[in-house]
C-alpha cells in the first residue's frame, strides 16, 4: 500500500514463508485513475472550473509515491532477510516477487487472492483497505491473515477465526490449518 505498515506486514509474510520454504508475491494495486476523474466528472464532482489534469497530476504523484515507498519497504525487507527476489518460486529457499497491477484493487485482490495459499493484509481503516478486506474474505475462498498495526511482544499466540456457518468457511479453515 506505501503505508507505513508495510514493512510489518512484509516482514510476517516473509517468516511465513520462511517457515515452508514459500514463495511471496508482494502485490501493489494501483487504481486506476483515468476511471477516478471519468466518475468524478460524470457525478459532477468539482463543479464547472475543476481541472481534471491537475487533480490526475496529483493524484498521479501520490500513487507513484505510494509505489515507491511500498516497493523500497519489498526490497528492504527482502534484503534483510535474505529473501532470494525471483518471478518463480525456488525449491528449498523461501522467494519473493514484486507485481503491480492497475485498476479496481478489489477485482484485482480477488484475481490474484484465488490462487495465493494465503492472503497476508494489513490492518487499514482506510476505505479502499475495507473494499480489499472484503474482496480477500468474501471473494477469494482463501484464508486472510490480517497483521495489527504493531506486534505484542512476544506474540500471544492466540488465533481468532471469524466464521459464517457455510460450506466457503469450512474451506477457508481447512485451508488455514497449516499455518494455524
Amino acid at each position: 500500500t506505501g503505508s507505513e505498515t508495510d514493512t510489518l506486514v512484509f516482514t510476517v509474510a516473509v517468516a511465513i514463508a520462511r517457515r515452508s520454504a514459500g514463495h511471496v508475491k508482494f502485490l501493489h494495486i494501483r487504481p486506476d485513475l483515468q476511471a477516478i476523474v471519468a466518475a468524478m466528472a460524470a457525478s459532477g464532482s468539482g463543479g464547472r472550473r475543476t481541472n481534471f489534469y491537475e487533480i490526475i497530476g496529483s493524484l498521479e504523484t501520490n500513487m507513484a509515491g505510494r509505489q515507491q515507498r511500498a516497493e523500497t519497504a519489498f526490497h528492504e525487507v527482502c534484503e534483510r532477510e535474505q529473501i532470494v527476489i525471483s518471478n518463480e518460486a525456488s525449491s528449498g529457499t523461501p522467494s519473493a516477487e514484486w507485481a503491480v497491477a492497475t485498476g479496481n484493487e478489489a477485482t484485482h485482490m480477488t484475481e490474484h487472492g484465488r490462487v495465493a495459499d494465503l492472503i497476508v493484509l494489513g490492518y487499514a481503516r482506510e476505505t479502499t483497505a475495507r473494499d480489499i478486506l472484503e474482496a480477500s474474505l468474501m471473494h477469494t475462498g482463501r484464508p486472510v491473515l490480517i497483521v495489527p498495526q504493531s506486534m505484542p511482544d512476544p506474540a500471544t499466540g492466540t488465533i481468532v477465526i471469524a466464521w459464517k456457518d457455510t460450506a466457503d468457511a469450512a474451506r477457508a479453515v481447512a485451508a488455514a490449518q497449516p499455518f494455524i
